[in-house]
């Protein structure tokens, strides 16, 4: 009763979500779909960049007045807009606005570095950021390195909460070298992207050179092999899975020689991975 989620449909296209990881279990509020806008392909390259530009605030604009039509009679004080989304957080604050009610700013990722990897679109995330954490109430952030990075961009004080690690006790620490018989386990789980792939291919490549060991490059992702093969990883020394629900991750992590946390070397990419390395460590 004391909070509630608003968010479009985490897997609109999956028929049997029963391998992905289940959602929070407070009142959800599905929204509509945007409409885009269309036409831009007679415009010259920057004509296209503005015209993009232009489509997303349109979409950010729309999905802030949904959420407002979606808690207007909700009892909820205040709005939360949570990173990684380009959209979303833009829109939580749309909506903050028009229902006068207080806005905060979750960083789960850096906003604006996450997007590094498209130039333009990255300024445009640090113009919308500058903008919005004005009229933020409060910000919160998964570790120390994300809230020196908000207090040096915008002068602004974070709380830190930390992503949590699975409950319990865990089993005694396996101590074999390597931990089952006949193969050294390289193991990733996880989504595989522009951030990994430099990495996992280098990886593939040196597996190659060797010798005298049988070992092997586990992903266990939701990426389809298709797609990963595209991108070079693959051969002898490669094993694709399936996603995992968080359970089996825990275990597969567990059992593995080696685990990988595979962050680009690419001089573009440093400010994402400064923000972002320690926040996935609480799942190792």
């Amino acid at each position: 009763e004391k909070y509630c989620l608003v968010s479009l449909p985490l897997y609109p296209d999956k028929q049997d979500c029963v391998d992905y990881t289940p959602s929070l279990p407070g009142m959800r509020y599905l929204l509509p779909a945007e409409r885009t806008l269309l036409g831009a392909s007679f415009l010259p390259s920057k004509g296209k960049e503005a015209w993009r530009q232009i489509g997303l605030l349109y979409q950010a604009w729309q999905r802030g007045v949904n959420i407002a039509r979606t808690l207007r009679d909700d009892a909820a004080d205040t709005i939360v807009g949570c990173s990684g989304d380009l959209l979303d957080l833009p829109a939580a604050w749309v909506a903050s606005r028009l229902l006068a009610r207080r806005f905060f700013v979750h960083f789960f990722d850096d906003y604006t570095e996450q997007w590094w990897a498209d130039p333009h679109l990255r300024v445009f995330a640090g113009r919308v950021e500058s903008r919005i954490l004005g009229d933020a109430v409060k910000i919160l952030v998964t570790n120390e390195y994300m809230q020196a990075e908000i207090a040096s961009r915008h002068g602004r004080s974070s709380e830190i909460i930390r992503n949590p690690c699975q409950p319990g006790q865990l089993p005694a620490a396996l101590e074999r070298f390597p931990a089952e018989s006949g193969e050294v386990r390289l193991v990733f789980t996880g989504a595989v992207y522009h951030l990994n792939f430099d990495i996992l291919r280098a990886i593939v490549c040196a597996l190659a050179m060797v010798e005298g060991v049988t070992h092997r490059l586990h992903i266990y992702t939701a990426q389809s092999k298709e797609q990963l093969e595209a991108e070079g990883l693959t051969g002898p020394h490669v094993a694709i899975h399936g996603h995992v629900t968080p359970e089996e991750a825990a275990d597969i992590q567990r059992s593995a020689d080696i685990l990988l946390i595979p962050f680009s070397f690419h001089e573009d990419a440093k400010g994402i991975i400064r923000t972002a390395a320690t926040a996935k460590l609480a799942d190792y």
